[in-house]
């Protein structure tokens, strides 16, 4: 190394700190023969420790960093030059990992000195190597009773005034053991064990009164959790937090909160004891801990506590801040819907979590909670009457509204004809009653657009359920024809010619919907048939603790068994004509067919007759092929948009998060009849960020050579605030374009 090469400056020639204490006023000298002087050693890397010294270090200087290795390992001066060479190699590695071998000799033969500062800086360099090179973890594994000899000699040492901090002594060195530790032993079944003894020696002996002991048992809770460690063991880590939260220190609680929340799957039990604790928290003053605690709390829940905990989450939710109240609504939710004892049970206090959260509710909240409603038969009374109550005299909370309106228009007549489960005495109405309040949604100037026509659909629903206020409707829809507002000056218009024109057809069109069919597939049709499903990433076998408790008995997969179940899936029928076949073919015969066959079409293009016009099959091959919708719930939303090329079809999904929370390990799962070729790509990614801020996308590939009608059954899962999530669903909808 030249001898003229001066020291780094600052931006205004001034030396940074370190420089200032470790940097002389002549340069690093050498003898005659090129070598550095008895003093140089530490000097030199001093200059490589710092980040701004050789910043082409790794790229354009080879030559140079060799030499300057060969200078730090021929080092045997005082304790601190070596602590000096150790530090300087380790930076070394961090810009060139490709010379990591020329130290892993040193690095072994330097554990066994007695300086602690030596020590540490061997450690910090092991971790680094570490870092860079799996390699080096096996190699470094072996030294793993090394390791527990310099941390039990640190605990059980007395007091030494040169290294003991609030009476622990070196706790930066017992740290630094710990990470080393952590990440040596992980996946290791033998070194896990080796360590057992000490860990247990670290978490009962620290003294955890002052903050130096704190970040001591917190690095032992980390290495007891990331390690094949003892059942007594994790419980032990898991205790040790749960005391961090009855700490005064915000940080303290806010570190045990992040931490269960990462363990939580790890030992549910063991944290599960303190849910009392972690309930507490909800009502602290810090945003932070009160986040941490609800997504904790949400992880918590299970069949078992689930009407104690929503209790307490729905108190929480009425004295939040407005930030909160949207995550805390989709959360309960979810909870609801996996744990719910009875359908009466969580209407009910999705009713109470609508109410309490006023207008902060997603609105796919909504969709769902209609979609529960319809699949409960014997509730559909109770629900409209329970609903009405609560709109009565308070019309301000929009999501609660619009349930109550769809409600009210699908089954307002049960609840006025007194057909309910359970009657509350206290709840009377009439149509005109129900009639009123709906007009008072619609006229309201604060509703919204979508309220409006969630009340607008309802009152024309209702024009045959309560026909004596048939002329009243028709009165309000012909009102609204003239709104300034398109969409409901169009459904205005539309269902006025439904009096008119086409009263006739008015009955039919506005009969109650059928039952919502839930996309999900119960499991026990899970557990009939077998499923062969094609995975984007083979070898995932991870799953957590909560979906493996959801599993019952699972079997082998057989393609034979997949295909017969989707061989096995009927077409639906409706008035006697089956969906099975493109829609194009109900016109592909040589006979007339008379206008007044299209009754629908003459209320949508204002009663002119025309003959249906029919298109060339063939032609819509390379038209445009429409997105679809694959899933559109809590927040998750996944899109399939097509492109054809025949007999192929490549189909890209893209997943997106709306929540503010993100989404991790998704995974995609799809299986086909047998007479379609199946081929899942590799995804993007598998963690989708928050508030829609990205998404992940798959390219699907499919063989469709028989053109048959496209059907599939997807699997989809994911974590989101610690919960397991899995939506399964079988997809029948396709566009046309696709199998055409």
């Amino acid at each position: 190394m030249p001898n003229s090469m001066p020291p780094i400056t600052g931006t205004h020639g001034r030396l940074s700190r370190r420089q200032s204490l470790l940097v002389t006023a002549e340069p690093p000298t050498t003898d005659a023969n090129g070598r550095l002087g008895r003093r140089q050693p530490a000097l030199m890397t001093a200059w490589v420790a710092d980040n701004r010294a050789f910043p082409d270090l790794s790229i354009n200087k080879p030559i140079r960093l060799r030499d300057l290795i060969r200078q730090i390992r021929s080092a045997k001066t005082a304790a601190e030059e070596r602590a000096f060479a150790v530090l300087c190699a380790a930076r070394i590695i961090r810009k060139v990992p490709e010379l990591m071998d020329m130290f892993l000799p040193s690095a072994r033969s330097l554990l066994s000195e007695k300086n602690h500062g030596v020590i540490l800086s061997v450690i910090t360099l092991v971790i680094e190597m570490c870092h860079k090179n799996t390699d080096g973890v096996q190699h470094f594994r072996k030294l793993v009773p090394n390791l527990v000899r310099i941390l039990k000699n640190l605990i059980m040492s007395g007091y030494s005034p040169d290294h003991d901090v609030s009476g622990i002594s070196d706790p930066f060195l017992q740290v630094r053991l710990l990470q080393l530790m952590r990440i040596v032993a992980k996946n290791d079944v033998e070194a896990s064990e080796a360590l057992n003894d000490i860990l247990t020696q670290v978490a009962t002996n620290t003294e955890n009164s002052k903050n130096v002991g704190n970040a001591i048992l917190y690095e032992a809770v980390l290495t007891i959790m990331n390690i094949k460690s003892e059942s007594g063991l994790r419980v032990l880590a898991v205790n040790i937090l749960g005391r961090f939260l009855l700490n005064n220190d915000k940080n303290i609680r806010y570190v045990a909160l992040n931490t269960l929340l990462r363990v939580v799957h790890a030992d549910y039990n063991a944290v599960q004891r303190h849910r009392t604790t972690i309930v507490e928290c909800l009502k602290d003053a810090d945003v932070s801990i009160k986040r941490r605690a609800m997504e904790l709390c949400f992880a918590l829940t299970n069949s078992n506590n689930i009407r104690m905990m929503i209790n307490e989450m729905i108190g929480f939710l009425a004295i939040c801040e407005i930030d909160f109240k949207a995550d805390c609504t989709s959360n309960m939710f979810l909870a609801m819907e996996r744990f719910a004892p009875s359908k009466r049970w969580h209407v009910d206090q999705m009713m109470r979590v609508l109410t309490t959260a006023g207008n902060s509710v997603r609105d796919d909240i909504v969709s769902s909670l209609i979609g529960i409603i319809s699949c409960s038969p014997d509730l559909h009374g109770y629900t409209a009457q329970q609903l009405y109550k609560l709109i009565h005299h308070d019309i301000t909370q929009q999501p609660l509204v619009q349930v109550a309106s769809w409600s009210l228009g699908e089954y307002g007549d049960l609840f006025v004809s007194g057909q309910l489960e359970t009657n509350d005495d206290t709840v009377h109405a009439s149509g005109d009653d129900i009639v009123t309040v709906l007009e008072k949604v619609l006229s309201w100037t604060p509703s919204t657009i979508v309220t409006r026509e969630y009340a607008i659909n309802a009152l024309m629903k209702l024009s045959t359920r309560f026909p004596v206020c048939s002329d009243r409707i028709q009165t309000i829809m012909t009102i609204y024809s003239c709104n300034m507002n398109l969409e409901l000056q169009t459904r205005a218009v539309e269902y006025t010619s439904l009096f008119t024109v086409h009263n006739s057809l008015r009955p039919s069109i506005v009969e109650r919907m059928p039952v919502l069919v839930n996309n999900q597939i119960p499991n026990s049709v899970n557990e009939d048939h077998h499923q062969q499903q094609q995975q984007s990433n083979g070898d995932n076998n991870q799953t957590s603790p909560i979906t493996e408790t959801l599993t019952v008995n699972p079997k082998p997969p057989t393609e034979e068994n997949l295909l017969k179940l989707l061989d096995e899936i009927q077409p639906t029928v409706t008035n006697g004509v089956s969906n099975d076949n493109n829609i194009l073919g109900l016109f592909n015969n040589n006979s007339a067919t008379p206008s007044a066959t299209y009754p629908l079409e003459d209320l949508l293009f204002g009663g002119t007759q025309s003959t249906p016009q029919v298109k060339n099959h063939s032609a819509n091959v390379n038209s445009t092929i429409p997105n679809m919708t694959v899933i559109d719930k809590n927040g998750l939303q996944v899109i399939f948009s097509f492109e054809r090329n025949d007999p192929n079809i490549t189909i890209t999904l893209r997943a997106s998060n709306a929540t503010s929370s993100p989404i991790s390990s998704f995974l995609f799962k799809a299986a086909v009849p047998k007479t379609f070729n199946l081929e899942l790509l590799s995804p993007s990614g598998t963690d989708i960020p928050p508030n829609n801020s990205g998404n992940i996308r798959q390219i699907i590939k499919l063989s469709n050579p028989n053109k048959e009608r496209l059907r599939m059954r997807v699997d989809i899962s994911y974590i989101i605030n610690g919960i397991s999530m899995t939506h399964k669903a079988e997809l029948n909808a396709f566009p046309e374009q696709c199998c055409s």
